[in-house]
């Protein structure tokens, strides 16, 4: 039995156990994911104590590397769960769930790959994004299919806009089927195997776990960074560029959600406004697509151009309403980085580079229009636009 099948199934025994569990583990005798545990384990409880005192480094450092390494195949699991559900059935959930858990396993990864440098971690990476971006497309129908379904009894003149997104699915279905079934995690498993073996033994890799807790504090604000920098060039007469935004705020979201507990953990408020957030992104995209689809229908069937008009401006109408709704809550965007439990330190050094971000973005203006905005002024921007709407009325 692998390692990753002893730690998932709680089989491993004696000293194979004990350094397999992260502290939180080690404590009650079980394994699982205890990133959540508030109480900070002593490294005595992993029987490493004089070890790690005469290496010099901060016990901090090594437990977050233990918690990594829990973290990493607690996801694994539910990785593996999901994708043995997807090659049974390619339904929207099953989909859905593949792509999130990858998503998540992928986020824990890149956690890991910046903060010790592990270039052993490329071709997994590599492996993962090519699952997630072939089931990309049939997510996207998917969708689509869903969203027209909810609008047959308004709009009954997009049925034949369903069945030809029935058709397409069924196609997609066929090629996503081939990707997963062809997905091996052999390969996957043994090198995620030698990870954990690294991150365990507190004698690999000093001079990275030395500094482990502030690596992986640098790694999330650099993403962040990406994230403000997205944000502060949002135009809403460009969809696109709230695209932009979501894909580097998906990729900052799920890296602080697999932030060790040692460095910081948030809220089960913030982790839900987070999520509300990107879904305020995620349905914008969603009409974005579906117009796409609906552009490239009507391209090759003239007669259907007249009939589905209304329901194109309705689309219009809907994004338009989003995109405004969007805007208006875009300084939430701030409240998310840095967390309120890391250390003081640490969240006075993070809101100074936030600060600094944004200043190295309006150094770039030209001139401050509507279509070049950073957070403070989408607030004044919406603000403006709904004032304009009242008198119009």
């Amino acid at each position: 039995m692998t390692l990753l099948e002893q730690r998932k199934s709680g089989t491993a025994s004696g000293e194979t156990m004990g350094n397999l569990l992260s502290p939180a583990a080690a404590h009650d005798g079980r394994a699982g994911n205890c990133l959540r545990a508030s109480p900070v384990y002593s490294l005595a409880q992993l029987r490493i104590e004089r070890m790690v005192s005469a290496m010099g480094i901060a016990p901090r450092n090594i437990l977050i590397s233990f918690e990594l390494s829990n973290a990493v195949a607690e996801q694994w699991a539910n990785f593996e769960r999901m994708l043995r559900r997807c090659r049974r059935e390619s339904s929207a959930e099953a989909v859905h769930d593949t792509r999130v858990h990858c998503r998540r396993l992928i986020a824990r990864l890149v956690l890991v790959e910046l903060a010790l440098s592990a270039a052993s971690l490329h071709a997994v990476l590599r492996s993962l994004k090519r699952l997630l971006k072939s089931l990309g497309e049939l997510r996207d129908v998917q969708v689509q299919k869903l969203a027209l379904t909810a609008e047959l009894s308004r709009h009954p003149e997009v049925g034949g806009l369903w069945i030809e997104l029935g058709r397409r699915e069924r196609e997609l279905i066929r090629s996503a089927s081939h990707s997963v079934s062809q997905f091996k995690t052999g390969k996957l498993r043994r090198r995620l195997e030698a990870l954990q073996a690294e991150l365990e033994n507190p004698a690999a890799r000093l001079a990275a776990k030395s500094v482990l807790g502030d690596s992986i504090i640098r790694a999330t604000q650099q993403a962040f960074d990406e994230v403000v920098q997205h944000a502060c060039a949002v135009s809403r007469d460009d969809v696109s560029t709230v695209h932009r935004v979501r894909t580097a705020y998906k990729k900052f979201r799920y890296m602080v959600e697999s932030l060790p507990a040692t460095v910081g953990r948030p809220s089960e408020a913030q982790l839900s406004a987070m999520a509300e957030y990107q879904q305020g992104m995620g349905s914008i995209q969603d009409v974005e697509v579906l117009l796409g689809f609906l552009t490239g229908y009507v391209a090759h069937r003239a007669e259907a151009s007249c009939m589905l008009e209304p329901f194109r401006q309705a689309l219009f109408d809907r994004r338009r309403r989003l995109v405004h709704k969007f805007m208006a809550l875009a300084d939430t965007l701030y409240s998310f980085w840095p967390l309120q439990s890391v250390a003081p330190e640490i969240r006075q050094t993070a809101v100074s580079e936030n600060r600094a971000t944004e200043l190295r973005v309006e150094a770039n203006w030209n001139a401050p229009s509507a279509s070049f905005l950073g957070p403070a002024r989408v607030i004044a921007a919406a603000g403006r636009a709904a004032t304009e709407t009242e008198g119009l009325a």
